[in-house]
């Protein structure tokens, strides 16, 4: 009797932390992106890294408050799962770019400048290649994951970590123009987080939509 009502006790404590960790999660990114766009606004370059740095932020302290680090960075996983990020990045891209075309608008900005320079140039590659798959991979099938799998199952977590990944890139303005296909690629990177049981390869197939993206909006 007194190893269940402890039990009990600690299952509790775990459904406490994981709310509050999920409860961290949106409301520190909302605050993250928020104060990122208007510290960001009409600036270039290296400024670009400011949005992700408070998404590190709001992601280790819910990581810090669920009291589950390792929990929240499943990293090994199989060399197949890892082969499956690139028609997975390919697949999720051919959506954002039908949709963005079936409405008539564009999904990223307007098009190369020529005068840009290296310097410019080098920081989108970073931010959006290799920062922003890392942090929004660690917030949304990491964190969020974790807090929503504990409080629920992984099939909440699925769809709510993608609805979460929708919103992420929604809140500048484009909900109809990013919403839609922002969903289906959460929930594209997160079958691989769920069948893979690892970060990794939603990182990878992350960051290969994103260089698809950067390389077309160049070509522009």
């Amino acid at each position: 009797m007194r190893q269940l009502s402890s039990r009990s006790a600690s299952e509790r404590r775990q459904s406490r932390r994981a709310l509050a960790a999920l409860a961290v999660t949106c409301i520190g990114t909302y605050g993250a992106l928020l104060a990122g766009s208007a510290w960001t606004s009409g600036l270039q370059d290296w400024t670009l890294l400011l949005p992700d740095l408070g998404l590190a932020i709001v992601a280790a302290m819910a990581a810090a408050l669920a009291g589950a680090w390792r929990a929240t960075l499943p990293l090994a996983c199989r060399v197949r799962w890892l082969m499956l990020a690139a028609p997975v990045a390919l697949l999720s891209m051919l959506v954002a770019v039908g949709y963005v075309e079936l409405l008539g608008g564009r999904d990223a900005g307007d098009g190369g400048d020529g005068e840009a320079n290296a310097a410019a140039v080098l920081a989108t590659w970073v931010a959006v290649v290799v920062i922003t798959p890392l942090v929004e991979e660690w917030l949304c099938r990491g964190v969020a994951w974790r807090a929503v799998a504990t409080l629920a199952n992984e099939r909440s977590a699925w769809l709510a970590t993608a609805v979460l990944f929708a919103f992420l890139h929604g809140m500048g303005g484009g909900f109809l123009l990013e919403l839609p296909h922002r969903f289906v690629g959460g929930l594209l990177f997160g079958w691989l987080r769920w069948r893979s049981r690892s970060l990794l390869p939603g990182v990878a197939a992350h960051a290969l939509h994103n260089a698809l993206a950067v390389a077309l909006a160049g070509a522009d």
